[in-house]
């Protein structure tokens, strides 16, 4: 009866432990996929965060360059800060020129930002779009310039 119960516990732990390392194989593969799509679409940053001119009413706002998958166009991103609270709403126009003289303009249209609050367009959501427009393939990132001009 002892021999029986042992060679049972034994079949037992030898299926448990296949089942066991065959889902330990299932899950890291899964995870190593899962990091290796994460990593195959990481935003490449052709510039990092720049600080604009900051408003008369205590206002910034930041740009950066970004290709957010390798196949996405060029885009700049914006990031609004209403350190001042003396708005609740604002909007702005930029101007962008390159050295070749190449030049655009983009309206970004009032909206509402409360005192403190911030809001920074990303690739990774969509909350903030309007804080997000694709550059002109003939624009030369390196030599880009913004001007701001607020409406409040």
């Amino acid at each position: 009866m002892k021999k029986n119960f042992t060679n049972k516990m034994m079949k037992l732990f030898v299926v448990d432990s296949a089942k066991f390392l065959r889902s330990l194989f299932l899950v890291s593969g899964l995870l190593f996929a899962f990091s290796m799509s994460s990593k195959a679409q990481e935003a490449e940053i052709i510039k990092g965060w720049d600080n604009l001119e900051e408003a008369e009413f205590l206002f910034d706002v930041y740009y950066q360059i970004v290709k957010c998958s390798p196949d996405a166009t060029t885009q700049v991103h914006l990031w609004a800060f209403n350190e001042g609270g003396k708005v609740d709403a604002v909007g702005f126009t930029l101007t962008l020129t390159d050295s070749d003289g190449t030049t655009m303009t983009h309206v970004v249209e009032k909206f509402n930002i409360g005192f403190g609050q911030s809001y920074k367009a990303s690739c990774d959501y969509e909350d903030y779009d309007y804080l997000k427009f694709d550059l002109p393939t003939d624009m030369d990132v390196g030599s880009l310039s913004i001007d701001i001009t607020y409406q409040k």
